[in-house]
């Protein structure tokens, strides 16, 4: 199992990398979301656990990216990053969560396990009423709630 990740900057890619090995997930990181479209449409795509991607990129964006994967898997978990949460607010409904920056790895660390958790019991089926999918943390599918650690 191992989740994908999206961020042009190299240093938040290996960090958040490291984060998520440290935890026992496997993960996939990609430059661009260009990149990512290239791979999400190839017979070598492996559905994640869950997408996370930063919001602001060179070329597309985060958002368009939410928006094409949710278009074609509409029950892919799907996670942004951004320093500005109220960019995602036309993709609310199609994320899992949003991360603000900045973050700290507990905060990640608990998503992952949500995530997660929601991936294995099944409870993130899109027929199933909003707020159902909670784990004691920021954590809901389909609709988002923010993952914002003080």
């Amino acid at each position: 199992m191992h989740f994908d990740f999206i961020d042009d900057e190299a240093t938040i890619r290996n960090l958040i990398r490291v984060i998520i090995a440290q935890e026992g997930y496997g993960i996939k990181t990609f430059t661009s979301a260009e990149d990512y479209m290239t791979y999400f449409s190839s017979p070598d795509f492996e559905s994640p656990i869950a997408i996370i991607s930063d919001i602001r990129m060179p070329g597309m964006n985060g958002i368009s990216l939410v928006r094409y994967i949710h278009e074609q898997a509409p029950s892919q978990k799907l996670v942004l990053v951004s320093a500005t949460p109220e960019e995602a607010a036309d993709v609310d409904g199609q994320l899992c969560a949003l991360i603000t920056k900045p973050f700290k790895a507990a905060g990640i660390i608990n998503l992952l396990k949500a995530l997660k958790h929601c991936m294995d019991c099944g409870q993130c089926e899109e027929d199933v009423p909003s707020g159902q999918c909670r784990y004691g943390i920021e954590h809901s599918c389909p609709n988002s709630d923010r993952l914002e650690e003080s």
